[in-house]
């Protein structure tokens, strides 16, 4: 079974009951006070300070337990078997003990003027669930297809294969001033990424883009 196939969205709580023990965001979680653990603490040492997860719950799921979820909020668990999915910061809920945080570099040209280079993953075989606020969409896409273009605010997580474009508006300003807003999906295993109603083109001011190299 490919990735996609590997990957449930979940829109109400759901049994965690059979998961490996799990590191879960502070105040998320059947285990809000939790037990606080460090895991793997010289792995995204700066990314994980920046958007406070450097400090995880952990606990052993046991029978009957739910992840808990309140509209309209969603989660998305993908199930790794020896992959590696990159992913925002920001987006990640919980992962298995038995996966590793890494980060890669991303030297794909279209990529380095708008993002980061620096992309956090995590690797091995286990599930991880990553978060959405409303609906998300999952996808896989083949070179063969025609491309998919996703807003880059709503871009959650993909699996390392993903091979992305950029999408910008015509102009001078937008080139030098404002970063495109739309990633375009050429071909990959699986994109994360939230559902909007608006244009998959926008703008983004220069000082967010600044902060886009380094916040994740």
């Amino acid at each position: 079974m490919n990735l996609l196939g590997r990957t449930t969205i979940h829109s109400g709580s759901f049994s965690i009951e059979d998961f490996a023990p799990l590191y879960a965001r502070i105040g998320r979680g059947p285990n809000a006070a939790g037990n606080h653990r460090i895991p793997q603490r010289a792995s995204c040492l700066l990314r994980r300070l920046l958007t406070r997860m450097y400090v995880l719950n952990r606990f052993q799921p046991r029978s009957g337990m739910k992840w808990p979820l309140r509209s309209p909020e969603r989660i998305v668990v993908v199930e790794l078997r020896n992959e590696r999915l990159c992913f925002r910061m920001r987006n990640l809920a919980f992962f298995e003990r038995s996966l590793s945080l890494s980060t890669i570099v991303n030297a794909q040209i279209p990529w380095l003027p708008f993002e980061s280079p620096l992309v956090t993953c995590l690797s091995g075989t286990g599930r991880v669930g990553i978060r959405i606020d409303g609906e998300p969409d999952c996808i896989a896409a083949d070179p063969s297809s025609p491309p998919t273009e996703i807003n880059f605010d709503r871009l959650a997580a993909w699996s390392s294969d993903t091979r992305l474009g950029i999408s910008v508006e015509p102009g001078y300003a937008n080139a030098i001033s404002v970063a495109s807003a739309a990633a375009v999906v050429r071909s990959s295993s699986l994109v994360i990424a939230g559902r909007g109603e608006e244009d998959a083109i926008g703008t983004v001011g220069l000082v967010q883009r600044a902060l886009r190299l380094v916040v994740p």
